[in-house]
């Protein structure tokens, strides 16, 4: 019965959950530990709060009493419960914002948790921090102060690599770029994780130059007082070209190029789809930049270099179709931009001439079903290559 229980729980299946908890009650089994942490987490995650804090009573008054692990379930769900797929417990929760009022909410469950002398772990701290760095408005005050406390108390240690990544990336957040920098330069064994954190946040806060900055030092081992030497990975590349792409420059392109040779021919790591899609956003997003004969060609190449990678459903024709329709468009306009209306295209009757091409690659010519995440954040779900000269 349990595992089937924790299985329903887990699936979001809370009605079918309760049912089974119900009939091991009727039967005289008595739920464990693992079978109210499941309910709890997953009605927290389907944002039944109160249900999930009246489990947490009847769990005690049954003579179970609640863990850390309870509470790591609940908080899991209660900072991530727009999205299934993060209930993992580890410390993770989604990218959305959190509320002022889900923090306040969470506060007080921290607070019960010490009342009941259960004490805090790294993963408790870890979820705090990150709720504060997502907040609507900025709390890293808080979350600096909470983990001082825990560092003091002995908690968690002091200068954990796991905590001030989470620190960094919610000064990102906030546009603090200065305590984002005290807080990775403060971690005493650094790793890819948290140089990627800082990177993002130097680009976030709009000093991409400071993220190559750290990253020469730390992975060039080129200036600076690094001691130690860190391995990057496809993220570090996808965050470096990320940052580049929100520079508006006609020198944009190559530098992306110069990144990802340097990723591909000197680290030998093979690009993945978060990669794609920040050289995708970097070179044919608009402004100065995709629009050399050596942008188009090196995107493209790049779309060539992961053709063999898993994707998921139809994403690779549709990054290849989205490149070609925004080429076309972006020439079209620049064209539009030197023509105007030319007196002689006009009386050809060429300034209305229509090239057919549409991003989507069905046969009817018919957008698919399921618009890609990535492609719909940027807003090009919907864009139509249709070419017009004028």
């Amino acid at each position: 019965k349990v595992p089937l229980l924790t299985g329903y729980a887990r699936a979001g299946d809370l009605e079918k959950a309760v049912s089974i908890l119900h009939a091991m009650k009727r039967r005289g089994v008595q739920p464990n530990e693992i079978t109210y942490t499941s309910l709890i987490g997953a009605m927290a995650l389907a944002g039944k709060v109160p249900q999930a804090e009246k489990m947490v009573a009847y769990m005690t008054e049954s003579g179970v009493r609640p863990t850390v692990v309870t509470y790591n379930a609940f908080l899991t769900g209660l900072f991530s419960f727009s999205d299934a797929e993060h209930n993992d417990y580890d410390g993770a929760a989604s990218a959305e914002l959190v509320s002022d009022s889900t923090i306040e909410y969470a506060k007080d469950l921290l607070s019960d948790m010490l009342q009941a002398r259960i004490r805090p772990d790294h993963v408790t701290v870890n979820l705090m921090l990150d709720a504060f760095g997502r907040s609507t408005s900025s709390r890293m005050d808080e979350a600096l102060s909470i983990l001082h406390a825990m560092e003091r108390e002995g908690v968690v240690p002091r200068f954990d690599a796991k905590l001030y990544t989470t620190l960094i990336k919610g000064f990102g957040q906030s546009n603090d770029i200065a305590s984002a920098r005290d807080a990775f330069y403060a971690i005493k064994r650094l790793d890819v994780f948290a140089l990627n954190a800082y990177i993002d946040a130097c680009c976030k806060c709009g000093d991409v130059k400071a993220g190559f900055k750290v990253y020469d030092e730390f992975v060039r081992n080129n200036g600076g007082d690094a001691t130690v030497s860190i391995v990057p990975d496809a993220a570090t590349f996808s965050t470096l070209i990320s940052g580049l792409g929100r520079l508006d420059s006609v020198l944009v392109g190559g530098k992306v190029r110069e990144v990802y040779h340097e990723m591909k021919h000197e680290w030998k790591i093979t690009p993945d789809a978060g990669l794609v899609d920040a050289v995708i956003a970097a070179m044919v997003g608009g402004g100065a930049k995709g629009l050399t004969k050596e942008d188009i060609q090196f995107t493209m190449k790049v779309l060539q270099d992961v053709k063999d990678i898993q994707w998921e459903g139809d994403g690779y024709n549709r990054r290849v179709n989205l490149v070609k329709g925004i080429i076309v468009r972006r020439f079209s306009e620049a064209w539009k931009e030197e023509t105007q209306e030319d007196a002689f295209l006009k009386s050809k009757g060429w300034n209305t001439i229509d090239s057919g091409f549409r991003l989507w690659s069905n046969d009817d010519g018919k957008r698919p079903d399921k618009a890609d995440a990535f492609l719909d954040s940027k807003g090009w779900n919907d864009v139509d290559s249709s070419f017009r000269i004028i």
